[in-house]
């Protein structure tokens, strides 16, 4: 069973938001490009094309063609669920300093992106 549970990546963002690639190259500076290109990577063995404007009309889109109603009037409200973000996030984002974050049958946890080979071992060591 997979639960998703939320995050803040960067709390203080103001909820206009940011410019992505201005985000990332002051975040993580000359890392910045190689980690843009490995996304871009995964992204297109998955057939997709990687791109971090962030528009709108690409989620709503994306919403739509997997049966979500009423995404662009909740993108549209910086405020919509947010009380129920910060409740989840009181319950669950204790010790977690990096995403995506996984706790595997209640005991191995796994912080940031990890190669297949070392969630193989993860799944084996929590049997």
């Amino acid at each position: 069973m997979v639960r998703w549970h939320p995050y803040f990546l960067n709390p203080s963002a103001p909820k206009e938001g940011v410019v992505k690639k201005v985000h990332y190259r002051e975040k993580f500076g000359p890392q910045s490009e190689r980690i843009k290109a490995r996304m871009a990577e995964v992204f297109r063995g998955h057939g997709l094309d990687y791109d971090v404007d962030g528009l709108t009309e690409f989620l709503v889109e994306a919403a739509k063609k997997v049966g979500i109603e009423g995404a662009a009037e909740f993108l549209d409200d910086p405020n919509k669920g947010v009380q129920e973000v910060y409740a989840e996030l009181e319950k669950y984002s204790d010790h977690i300093t990096g995403v995506p974050y996984y706790v595997i049958n209640g005991k191995n946890k796994l912080s940031g992106g990890q190669p297949p080979e070392v969630f193989a071992r993860a799944f084996q060591a929590a049997d």
